[in-house]
């Protein structure tokens, strides 16, 4: 008995890789075209904020942890809803608008606001004030502009952006004291650009301005937005997967040429198979380097942030198989569960994945969910090369 114990245990690694085979071919549960996986997604996250103090965990790991996975969670609703065509005065609607709200009064909190500087040219900073307002914004567009508090405060937001750049001749605003980076400036961006598209058009000229900075101060060996910016010294610093998987999920709708022509450096320098299976990596071919707060952890190159948004980018971009390839792979490698109505990753040990995978997958709608891509048979023929002398030694035992 003790010896049949110890074969099955010696099998657990190819349980493991059947399973992970399984979910490389994943494709999402849709109900009346409602992606009835991403609604188990929400549950997990509104559970995990609402009454496991999830924010406050968050903030625990990295500076802006309550904000963002409040952020995400919103988004996440948002964007799901959009993409999906739910009417805002449908009951699952209703629901989702609820969810965006309760989102947005915790971004709008003391606690949202805990570690943003109100003393800076744009009050509060680029990060902050970046994703409150297209947080905002996108529940406007969702529930076809119906809230006048919510538009009084997205076109302040919208107005201070704007000012706050044309007051300066920088190509970017400060997240924090002397600290600039270029993602949070893309979101504030979008913000202007989203508000354009709701109401009547105020701000062509200074995005357009905004743009042609930025456009002017691209990394110079790859051509790339810079992950970060010195504003002593008037230079981009390095081009990383995590921050251009985030800036290529919103500048499709700001500019789609620029962002077609930097989609496909990013494709060239960062998207790279292993095993067979596509993943992006967190510095470019060539380059090494290791994680932090923004990459998440970084192995075999692999960028874990980058990865993930990445789903997003290649979506937003139109790169649809990609962008199934990456989730799919996720899927299989964070090992996701759907039981209770609640769908997680990881066993929920790390909410800012999820709420980065809901984000992410509210991206990809039945409308555009591929039929083919996923799998990989050169990470199958991997697999059955690996298990089958396994077994044969198993056996042999």
């Amino acid at each position: 008995m003790l010896k049949y114990f110890f074969k099955t245990v010696l099998l657990l690694p190819i349980f493991l890789l059947i399973s992970i085979n399984y979910s490389l071919h994943y494709s999402p549960s849709f109900l009346d075209k409602i992606n009835e996986d991403e609604l188990a997604q929400f549950a997990f996250l509104s559970h995990e904020l609402r009454l496991n103090s999830a924010g406050e965990k968050m903030q625990n790991l990295f500076p802006e942890g309550f904000l963002f996975i409040n952020e995400l969670n919103g988004l996440a609703n948002a964007e799901f809803a959009i993409n999906s065509g739910i009417s805002p005065q449908s009951e699952l609607g209703k629901k989702i608008e609820n969810e965006i709200n309760w989102s947005i009064r915790e971004v709008n909190s003391g606690d949202g606001k805990v570690n943003f500087l109100d003393d800076l040219p744009l009050e509060n900073g680029a990060f902050y004030k970046g994703w409150q307002s297209y947080l905002m914004g996108k529940q406007l567009q969702f529930t076809n502009k119906k809230d006048a508090q919510l538009i009084a405060l997205f076109s302040a937001n919208c107005e201070a952006i704007s000012q706050a750049i044309s007051q300066t001749d920088k190509p970017y605003l400060e997240s924090y004291k002397g600290a600039a980076w270029p993602a949070d400036n893309v979101v504030c961006l979008a913000a202007l650009s989203l508000h354009d598209r709701l109401f009547v058009p105020k701000y062509q000229a200074v995005i357009a301005d905004w743009l042609g900075r930025i456009k002017g101060n691209l990394h110079k060996e790859t051509g790339l937005i810079p992950h970060s910016f010195s504003l002593i010294s008037n230079k981009g610093m390095e081009v990383r997967g995590s921050s251009l998987s985030l800036m290529l999920s919103f500048l499709p709708k700001i500019d789609p040429v620029f962002a077609q022509n930097q989609y496909k450096i990013y494709k060239n320098l960062f998207i790279q198979n292993k095993l067979g299976l596509p993943a992006v990596r967190e510095y470019p071919i060539g380059k090494k380097g290791s994680g932090d707060v923004d990459s998440g952890p970084v192995i075999w190159d692999v960028g874990g942030s980058a990865s993930i948004v990445g789903i997003r980018a290649a979506a937003e971009n139109g790169d649809f198989e990609l962008a199934k390839s990456l989730r799919n792979s996720i899927e299989a490698f964070a090992f996701s569960t759907n039981y209770g109505g609640e769908k997680k990753y990881l066993f929920g040990q790390l909410l800012v994945i999820d709420g980065f995978m809901a984000w992410s997958n509210a991206s990809i709608s039945a409308a555009n969910e591929p039929q083919n891509g996923g799998g990989s048979w050169t990470f199958f023929l991997l697999s059955l090369l690996f298990s089958v002398p396994f077994c044969w030694w198993i056996y042999k035992l």
